[in-house]
């Protein structure tokens, strides 16, 4: 009866519980509101960035963003996931963010559902592995360039067999509106190319798949044109500060086992638990295979878990391989495209990989078996593991932890603390000028939440921005950078946070209100900072000897809420 109950559950519509789960992950955010937490790094003090200036110039026509750097081209803001920009036209920051993470968080659990789902015809193993994966920690502002792998996947897999054609195609829309070309665009491409060539020698290749390829091609070159003429017409564009980027080597094994074991930056998989498992169950599978003990269907889950593996694989080598000790002086040595591509970043579509190969391998058994119920409780057994894991790192636990427990405990930051609206706000008024005529610069504290406010800056984090812009802030830091040869190593060598570093704070740039920073003779050349229409500091500490280095004191802020303890002071 058991068994019969388990069967039949396993052939209902479980996609609805997706619902119930993404509301269930949703609320905390919703009772927090801007006192939740989320990462920083790489997010909130960057890449939001992209979608609210791109909002904020979607009608104005302007080539040039003026706020950041004194100005950047519009490509240095380009948003990964364009179908989010709209939102924040339409909403508050905040919401525009969380609504972009639920857009994902659907994406993840019903792409990864759809998929396993297709490739195993179970709800049960589908339901698991959408929730595991749909769980994970993802980067709103990467858009789907992770959680809408499998959506991606299962589109590519209804166009080679003639089904869905029409909902396939608007599922590769929403994948390359909200997945960027150069996160993991270009490597669904690559692999989707790879699986074409392999039907066209075996002469299956249909004209539907042929279509959707062609066709998101052709999508990703409309909204990534600017990005292709900037590449392709050197002579239309600027020599970007990426040139004198210094790539890092690490060891082929120490990478290899990096990435194969716990993924990588921004595309955490945590599927460390599943790695033994998954391959136990695929050498099982082969020698029941050989015995003759499986069954025609659990072959051919064996055969699609081998092919996943076995990319799993290649993609980890190509990683270790394009970061290890040779490659890297290769691209050290090579300018342009050679020196800064990012082959590797074909781990990106891991984390689909690894539970989409979960799903298959643990179908491949559940086919097999007609102990249903007890090779249920060994299913549960195996992936509670990592379940758990998951959950102590989603966004989720992250909410909880600090609605129970605060800042004071768990040590994150909010969104409310790391924007600080209302110091920005005092400053604002303090300063009580139109924002647009003056530029500001930071000493030791990020210039997003200024930003974010409307302050127009002269530093900033981008990915590429002028090299005679890098060259010219040098200038002002000079001094400063030859009493500290680490941040100076830093800023030449990399570069991509353009900020006014010094030989007393270094190159930290979030020091908060209880760190009690403070400066003293400070080598910066203020004549030049003036020279490029800085006329404010914005310091993380109070500058002792304001007075003689001709700086106007205005007044230190800070709130019971923020992050921040800013002294301000005008360059005389």
């Amino acid at each position: 009866m058991i068994n019969k109950l388990i069967n039949r559950l396993d052939k209902s519509p479980l996609w609805i519980l997706g619902v119930i789960l993404e509301v269930i992950v949703l609320i905390p955010f919703d009772i927090l509101g801007k006192r939740s937490a989320f990462v920083w790094h790489d997010q909130m003090d960057e890449t939001i960035l992209h979608y609210v200036f791109s909002a904020k110039h979607m009608f104005d026509g302007l080539k040039v963003y003026p706020e950041m750097m004194s100005g950047l081209s519009k490509t240095a803001f380009q948003p990964n996931a364009y179908l989010f920009v709209p939102l924040y036209r339409i909403f508050d920051p905040f919401v525009a963010f969380l609504l972009s993470y639920a857009v994902i968080f659907a994406f993840a659990f019903y792409g990864m559902y759809a998929l396993v789902k297709k490739l195993t015809s179970s709800s049960i193993i589908a339901l698991i592995c959408a929730g595991l994966f749909a769980m994970l920690p993802f980067y709103p502002v990467y858009g789907g360039a992770v959680a809408g792998v499998p959506m991606a996947a299962y589109a590519i897999i209804c166009l080679s067999n003639k089904e869905k054609k029409v909902l396939s195609y608007i599922l590769l829309t929403l994948y390359v509106l909200t997945a960027h070309l150069i996160l993991s665009g270009y490597a669904v491409l690559g692999l989707w190319a790879l699986f074409l060539l392999y039907k066209l020698v075996k002469k299956s290749l249909n004209r539907y798949e042929v279509i959707g390829f062609v066709g998101t091609i052709i999508l990703y070159i409309i909204m990534n044109l600017g990005l292709f003429i900037e590449t392709l017409s050197p002579a239309d564009s600027f020599t970007s500060h990426r040139e004198e980027f210094i790539n890092t080597a690490t060891p082929f094994f120490d990478s290899l086992k990096e990435v194969f074991i716990s993924g990588s930056m921004h595309a955490e998989s945590f599927h460390e638990y599943i790695i033994i498992p998954v391959i136990l169950m695929l050498i099982l599978g082969f020698i029941w295979t050989l015995r003759g003990k499986f069954s025609d269907k659990a072959k051919a889950l064996l055969k699609t878990g081998l092919i996943t593996f076995l990319t799993i694989i290649l993609i980890s080598l190509l990683f270790a391989a394009w970061n290890s000790v040779p490659l890297t002086a290769f691209k050290n040595s090579r300018s342009g495209i050679l020196r800064n591509f990012q082959l590797d970043r074909f781990y990106w579509l891991l984390p689909a990989m690894w539970y989409a190969l979960l799903g298959i391998c643990l179908a491949m058994w559940w086919a097999n078996d007609k102990l249903i119920l007890v090779r249920t409780v060994i299913i549960a057994l195996m992936v509670l593991p990592t379940a758990l894991l998951i959950k102590d790192n989603s966004l989720f636990y992250m909410a909880i932890n600090q609605m129970n427990n605060g800042s004071d405990i768990t040590g994150y930051i909010t969104w409310e603390a790391y924007y600080s609206e209302d110091v920005m706000g005092d400053i604002d008024a303090a300063i009580g000028r139109d924002k647009t005529t003056y530029r500001v610069a930071h000493i030791g504290m990020n210039p997003t939440p200024a930003l974010m406010h409307g302050f127009y800056t002269i530093d900033g984090y981008s990915n590429s921005y002028p090299l005679d812009y890098k060259h010219k802030i040098r200038e002002v830091i000079a001094d400063e950078l030859s009493l500290s040869p680490a941040s100076a190593d830093y800023f030449d060598h990399w570069g991509s946070r353009c900020y006014l570093y010094n030989s007393q704070s270094g190159t930290s740039f979030m020091n908060g209100k209880k760190n009690e920073v403070t400066y003293s003779d400070l080598k910066y050349d203020y004549k030049l900072l003036k020279d490029m229409g800085c006329e404010y500091l914005f310091s993380c500490g109070e500058i002792l000897d304001a007075p003689s280095e001709g700086l106007e004191f205005i007044g230190a802020f800070t709130s019971d809420t923020s992050y921040w303890k800013v002294w301000v002071y005008k360059i005389s």
